[in-house]
């Protein structure tokens, strides 16, 4: 399964470094990048502006939630705030332990970069109308199924790591 979530990770990171390139022509110079709640744009920003931020969260948001969710737990597992950590990282479980967060943080990191593709993508569909205007029912289905997402990847590490009693 960890092998999978980091290709799936891969794939969808890799979407969004493309899709950045392959948009970043048809936006306009003035690039609508704030909207109300009924899909109004109220804030503009220069385009290569826009698309700095974007790459950055596109790419770097994903990254961090790796590095935070996979890396910090193999270099620092003293550090872990789960149940019963001392029970969970014993030698004889800590192999075990540190690769179900790895395939946990692996999906987190495939699910946020998903939202941000579909966010790019929705914000470049916005800015092609004229006057630019988000479909908001999009944008929240969008949110529902990160916050979804990220509260289902919570509940299996709190069914993971419950102690037998």
């Amino acid at each position: 399964m960890q092998y999978l979530a980091a290709i799936v990770m891969s794939l969808l990171l890799t979407a969004n470094g493309v899709a950045l390139v392959m948009t970043a022509s048809s936006l306009p110079p003035r690039v609508a990048s704030h909207f109300d709640l009924a899909g109004v744009a109220d804030g503009f920003v220069g385009r290569t502006d826009y698309l700095l931020v974007m790459t950055g969260l596109s790419l770097g948001v994903p990254a961090v939630l790796l590095l935070v969710t996979v890396m910090l737990p193999f270099l620092m597992p003293s550090r872990m705030r789960i149940p019963s950590r001392d029970y969970w990282i014993a030698p004889e479980r800590r192999a075990q332990t540190l690769s179900s967060i790895a395939t946990v943080g692996l999906v987190m990191s495939a699910v946020t970069a998903a939202f941000m593709l579909g966010l790019q993508l929705l914000g470049v569909a916005a800015n092609a109308r004229t006057p630019p205007h988000m479909d908001t029912a999009i944008l929240f289905a969008l949110v529902a199924c990160l916050v979804v997402s990220i509260l289902l990847c919570q509940w299996v590490l709190w069914r993971r790591f419950q102690v037998a009693q």
